[in-house]
C-alpha cells in the first residue's frame, strides 16, 4: 500500500527580518518542517534635510512678520504726544503744534534727541525736560520750566493789526495815555523771557520797563539774565541790609541802569556796570546823612564810583 506523502508545515514567524514582505526567504530545513519568516513592511524616516529646511522656512517667516509689524504696520506709528508740565502758563497745545512733524512717523525711528533740541530752540522757558517712549503709539514729555521771578509792566500802543503791540516809554509830561495808550502786563522768567502776556502773579515784585519801544510778544527776551541776576542781588541787599522796603523796579533797556523803588518813597539808582555790593556799600555807609523819615530824599545815585549824589 503506498503511503501518502505528509506535506511540509509551514511555520511563520512574524516580525523577525526586515525585508520586503513581497519575498520571503526559507532561512532553515530541518527534515520534514520547513520555516519561513513574514517579514514587516519598513516606513523610512524622513531626510534631515528636510526637516531642517522647513525649521529654516518657518522661522524665516516669523522674523519678517515681526519686522513688519514693528516698522512698516501703522501699529507703532507716533500719534499721541503727552505734555506734563510744572507751571500753568506754558500752553501744551503750543508745543505739540510744534512737534506735529514727528505725528505719523514709526515710533522706533523718531529720535528723541532732535525732539529735544527742537523743544529747547523754541520754548526758551523750558529748563528741563525728559521723554520717553509709550508703546505702541505714543511719547510722553515731561517738563520742568524755569521759574517765573517778576510781574513786568509796559506801555502797549494799541494797533490796529491783530495782536499787535508796541512798548513805549512816556514820561509825566509826554503823550497823553488815554488817546492811545494802555498799561500791558506780562510775566518774566528767570532768564528774562516774556511768559503769559496779560497774566500776573501778586506774589512777584513788578519791573516796569521803562524805555523798551519795540514790539512785544510771548518768549521774547527782554531782560538778560545777567540783568535779572544783579537786579534781584540788589534787591537781596536791600532787604537784608538795610531798613527799606521794595515797591517796584524800573529797568532801562537802553540806558544800562535800573532803579530801585521804595515804599518810603525815594529811588535808588544803579547801574549794570558795577556789582550791586558796591554801589549799594555807599548808601549803608551815608544813611546818617539823611532824615528818611521827615524829608527823605527823592532819588539817590549810587552809579558814580566813589560818590552819591541824591535830590
Amino acid at each position: 500500500m503506498l503511503k501518502k506523502k505528509k506535506k511540509n508545515k509551514k511555520i511563520y514567524l512574524p516580525g523577525l527580518m526586515s525585508v520586503s514582505s513581497k519575498t520571503k526567504k526559507r532561512r532553515k530545513t530541518d527534515g520534514n518542517i520547513k520555516i519561513y519568516l513574514e517579514s514587516k513592511k519598513v516606513i523610512n524616516p524622513p531626510s534631515r534635510g528636510i526637516l531642517r529646511y522647513t525649521i529654516y522656512v518657518f522661522f524665516l517667516c516669523l522674523i519678517g512678520f515681526i519686522i513688519f509689524i514693528l516698522f512698516f504696520s501703522s501699529i507703532f506709528s507716533l500719534k499721541y504726544i503727552d505734555i506734563n508740565r510744572d507751571d500753568l502758563i506754558t500752553d501744551s497745545n503750543t508745543i505739540r503744534f510744534a512737534l506735529r512733524s514727528y505725528n505719523g512717523k514709526n515710533i522706533f525711528f523718531v529720535s528723541l534727541e532732535d525732539i529735544r533740541e527742537k523743544i529747547y530752540k523754541e520754548f526758551p522757558m523750558i529748563a528741563d525736560l525728559k521723554i520717553e517712549r509709550v508703546f505702541p503709539d505714543a511719547l510722553a514729555v515731561d517738563l520742568i520750566t524755569h521759574k517765573n521771578v517778576a510781574n513786568v509792566n509796559f506801555i502797549v500802543k494799541e494797533s490796529t493789526k491783530k495782536n499787535e503791540i508796541m512798548s513805549k516809554y512816556i514820561d509825566d509830561t509826554g503823550i497823553d495815555k488815554k488817546e492811545e495808550f494802555t498799561k500791558g502786563v506780562a510775566l518774566i522768567n528767570s532768564k528774562g523771557y516774556i511768559l503769559g502776556i496779560g497774566k500776573e502773579d501778586p506774589n512777584l515784585p513788578v519791573i516796569h520797563l521803562a524805555d523798551y519801544n519795540k514790539k512785544i510778544e510771548e518768549y521774547d527776551l527782554i531782560i538778560p539774565e545777567n540783568h535779572l541776576n544783579k537786579i534781584f542781588e540788589a534787591v537781596a541787599i536791600l532787604n537784608n541790609k538795610t531798613d527799606f522796603s521794595l515797591d517796584s523796579i524800573e529797568y532801562y533797556f537802553y540806558g544800562r541802569e535800573y532803579h530801585l523803588n521804595t515804599i518810603e518813597g525815594f529811588s535808588l539808582w544803579l547801574d549794570f556796570e558795577d556789582y550791586p555790593q558796591n554801589q549799594l556799600d555807599k548808601l549803608i555807609k551815608h544813611l546818617d546823612l539823611f532824615d528818611f523819615e521827615k524829608d527823605p530824599p527823592v532819588y539817590l545815585d549810587l552809579r558814580i564810583k566813589d560818590r552819591l549824589i541824591y535830590y
